[in-house]
């Protein structure tokens, strides 16, 4: 997986921790794994209710986010954080099979809102 490489590259000097969360529980226990296997600490939520739980007590040092979530979309759940002081800086990747434009440029203003 590309984006295990990336992140091992980026992460490999310390104990990280990245939380995940996609409603898709295979992808994410696959991803969890490979990211187990070089040492980063790894957390995984369902849903964003449970993703900004988790993001608020562990702090990440990355978020990886599917952009379709049951309740509330991803763009959504990123407003969310930016609001939170203590969350706002932490970086954040979209993760989706989407790739249409519309969805790209999305993302890229709740990044730099």
């Amino acid at each position: 997986m590309e984006l295990v490489k990336i992140l091992k590259n980026q992460f490999s000097n310390k104990q990280s921790r990245i939380v995940i969360i996609d409603d898709d529980e295979g992808l994410a226990r696959l991803l969890q794994f490979n990211l187990s296997k070089i040492g980063i600490d790894c957390r995984v939520a369902n849903n964003a209710k449970e993703g900004y739980k988790l993001v608020e007590s562990t702090l990440p040092d990355l978020i990886i986010a599917d952009i379709v979530m049951p309740g509330v979309m991803v763009f959504e759940f990123r407003e969310m954080l930016l609001k939170n002081p203590d969350l706002a800086s932490i970086p954040f990747v979209f993760l989706s099979h989407r790739g249409s434009e519309k969805d790209i440029l999305d993302g890229y203003k709740k990044r730099y809102n």
